[in-house]
């Protein structure tokens, strides 16, 4: 007996149940869908009442600008009334003052105190310490101390000084000026005791006093 494959057998059954089902579908007619029987009711939608749509309008009130507040400055202000400021000046009482117009007005020549002419560098007499040169290194030796910085570093040397006499014999301290000096501190110590110095012998020019440009040397040496 010859033996059929399952799967052509199962194949085989559904083409035949298909073909069946072609057969009972064929020849009958499809609804129409865009007909009506005569008994629907065809409604016109142009007589269909429209509905009144209502649109509510808001009403937007605007923004309302707020004003800027302006910082408040308080000015005092002093109002002067010009009347009263006449009066007072009206009724002001002034002192009478007396003049003698005989008296005569002069200015005595030694009320007037005259400038220092430029000072000389070399005058015909040079001004003089009281005492003469040797009183001079005396006073120097008596009034100078050694500053305790340039002692103990053995600084020495020599400062060189300029200075102006004055045709009364006085020394002005402005017109100090060190040339020349080892180290600041022998320096300051030199214009110190030059301040202290009386009053020399003044210079001449000729017969008249004046002023004398004046260098003096001073030495430091260590012991």
């Amino acid at each position: 007996m010859r033996t059929i494959d399952p799967i052509k057998r199962l194949t085989g059954m559904c083409f035949a149940l298909g073909l069946s089902l072609c057969a009972l579908e064929y020849g009958t007619p499809l609804p129409d869908a865009h007909q009506f029987s005569g008994d629907h009711e065809v409604i016109d939608l142009t007589e269909v009442d429209e509905v009144p749509v209502t649109i509510r309008k808001t009403k937007v009130e605007p923004l309302k600008r707020t004003a800027q507040i302006q910082p408040q400055v308080q000015t005092a202000a002093v109002m002067l009334d010009p009347t009263q400021i006449v009066s007072d000046l009206i009724d002001t009482e002034y002192p009478d003052f007396d003049f003698d117009l005989d008296m005569d007005f002069f200015f005595s020549k030694d009320s007037v105190e005259e400038e220092d002419p430029i000072p000389f560098y070399d005058a015909t007499e040079k001004p003089e310490f009281p005492g003469g040169e040797k009183a001079l290194y005396r006073f120097l030796g008596e009034n100078l101390k050694y500053p305790r910085i340039d002692r103990t570093r053995g600084t020495r040397g020599r400062v060189h000084v300029e200075f102006v006499v004055g045709k009364n014999g006085r020394i002005n301290p402005n017109t100090i000026k060190v040339l020349r000096a080892p180290s600041e501190s022998l320096a300051a110590e030199t214009v110190r005791v030059i301040e202290l110095m009386p009053k020399w012998k003044p210079g001449k020019q000729r017969t008249k006093k004046v002023p004398v440009i004046f260098v003096l040397p001073v030495s430091f040496n260590v012991k």
